[in-house]
């Protein structure tokens, strides 16, 4: 966890990284989200967050994961392999 947490306060703080935060608009898109695409509280953070890089105009992804944001219909992906 110690290695973890110093890992993500080196990204936060490295100056090639912009921060985005939940806004009005994305947490209304969350929503929207969540009704029309039927997805239950084990989506929530996925829709969350899918849905405030849609809205701060972030809609290429690297992902292993892309099936997590593909039901969204907005993202295109690059495949990580790790």
């Amino acid at each position: 966890m110690e290695e973890a947490t110093e890992r993500a306060q080196l990204w936060c703080s490295a100056k090639e990284v912009r921060a985005i935060y939940p806004t009005a608009e994305s947490t209304a898109l969350t929503l929207q989200w969540l009704r029309s695409y039927r997805l239950g509280r084990k989506r929530l953070l996925d829709t969350q967050l899918a849905a405030t890089y849609s809205t701060a105009g972030i809609h290429r992804l690297l992902t292993a994961n892309a099936d997590d944001f593909a039901v969204f219909e907005v993202f295109s992906f690059t495949a990580y392999a790790g």
